[in-house]
């Protein structure tokens, strides 16, 4: 009986309980910003930290930092990093990102395919992603978003992205 009444009441507690959700990144995670009540439940709270124009390295010296001192009890973390890294062409350590949400739910969305090319990069920051982490992985690549200068997405595909973010963030309940 008491088992019984104590199920109950955590069962009432949850229809309450919110995830946080933390979104941050590039001027990436800034378009898709615009969009999230096309994907938002009312047990979601999606708080963001962008900074347009940034890329891996700065977020790993700081801006992460930042971001989590001001979303401390963050439940669920989605990265849109790398755009301003597609150039490189050696593996880019993101351990001292992924090591500051250790615990925590988490998704990095790769970068788009920008001026419509398909990048050594983001393989690379995939499978350090991957071998460094439990956080999921969206290869934005695959996914047939319309970039207008080549390395944004237009309003349609902000949705379409973040529809696909979420998709890949509900199977980890």
């Amino acid at each position: 009986m008491w088992l019984s009444f104590l199920k109950t009441v955590a069962l009432f507690f949850s229809l309450f309980y919110q995830e946080k959700i933390l979104v941050v990144g590039d001027s990436e995670a800034a378009h898709v910003s615009h969009f999230y009540e096309y994907v938002r439940t009312y047990r979601e709270d999606i708080s963001s930290e962008f900074k347009g124009g940034t890329n891996i390295q700065q977020w790993q010296d700081g801006l992460m930092d930042a971001a989590l001192a001001k979303h401390p009890d963050v439940d669920t973390v989605v990265i849109f990093l790398g755009t301003n890294n597609i150039g490189r062409k050696t593996e880019l350590d993101v351990s001292a990102i992924l090591g500051k949400i250790k615990g925590k739910k988490c998704i990095w969305v790769g970068p788009p395919a920008v001026r419509g090319k398909k990048w050594l990069f983001n393989k690379l920051l995939r499978d350090n992603v991957l071998k460094v982490s439990k956080c999921f992985y969206l290869n934005s690549e695959e996914i047939k978003l319309t970039l207008p200068d080549e390395w944004h997405p237009a309003p349609q595909s902000s949705i379409l992205w973040l529809r696909e973010v979420w998709s890949l963030k509900n199977e980890m309940d």
